[in-house]
């Protein structure tokens, strides 16, 4: 699968999901990380590594699919990643109280990305 980066512009931040072991590691190199944390934290189905290239923020959502588990179990843990990426965007901006409706409409469109990316994943696009 190639990887697709999407950008919240207000915020110059880059995410992109990675759905295998070899394109996480494929996009560390293409971006210059030397020594990359392994793709998942130890009995993790999904991990978030943040990094920095030059003055754009990064973050990498990789996650695996054990057997098993269900299609609303990987969204869930699509969502649980989403969060974490709007935690670091809401930090980079030094914003304590964001509204509940901005928060939550961040999240919901970063969740959406990789539901789709991952939708077209399974699709085989």
């Amino acid at each position: 699968m190639k990887v697709k980066w999407r950008n919240m512009i207000a915020f110059d931040f880059y995410y992109a999901l990675c759905l295998s072991e070899k394109s996480y590691y494929k996009q560390c190199k293409k971006l210059n990380i030397e020594n990359p944390r392994p793709f998942l934290n130890e009995g993790a189905n999904a991990t978030t590594h943040l990094m920095r290239r030059g003055l754009k923020d990064l973050a990498l959502v990789c996650i695996i699919v054990p057997e098993g588990i269900t299609k609303i179990q990987i969204y869930a843990l699509l969502v649980h990643e989403a969060v974490h990426i709007w935690q670091e965007m809401r930090d980079k901006l030094k914003e304590n109280r964001p509204g509940a409706e901005i928060e939550a409409y961040h999240i919901q469109r970063i969740a959406s990305d990789f539901m789709t990316d991952y939708s077209d994943y399974v699709k085989g696009k």
